[in-house]
């Protein structure tokens, strides 16, 4: 299915809350990108959500690794970084398989049942120290 490239007012808002939103807390783009496209635009399909939080969680990644090579007083676990991303593009495909066979309602459900888990969390070690 094709789409026509438009500039949307309301993507680019999205966009600059979510950059800002990730650096500001350190956490990825999506975390941020899935509340707010699940909020302001409710009739997307869950699948393209998670399309765009890939697309985006790529040059977030990538620009937060070259920033900590560049910070003399940051280490980079150069082997650690490598697994990672050798799972992700190992497990990327089986994921977009079983995003597109789930109900999108319960596939909506479960992104925001795991996000509850992650603020969460964080909010737990905030608090703790």
């Amino acid at each position: 299915e094709t789409r026509p490239l438009c500039f949307n007012w309301d993507y680019f808002l999205i966009g600059i809350f979510v950059g800002f939103g990730s650096v500001w807390t350190g956490t990825t783009g999506p975390v941020f990108l899935f509340p707010c496209l699940f909020l302001c635009k409710p009739n997307i399909k869950a699948t393209d959500a998670l399309g765009l939080g890939n697309f985006i969680a790529m040059p977030i990644s990538i620009c937060s690794t070259l920033f900590s090579i560049a910070d003399v007083n940051s280490t980079v676990d150069i082997y650690l970084a490598l697994i990672i991303a050798f799972f992700l593009l190992l497990t990327n495909p089986l994921g977009v398989w079983i995003a597109h066979k789930v109900d999108p309602i319960k596939l909506k459900m479960s992104i925001s049942f795991m996000l509850l888990g992650v603020g969460i969390t964080t909010l737990a070690r905030l608090i703790v120290g």
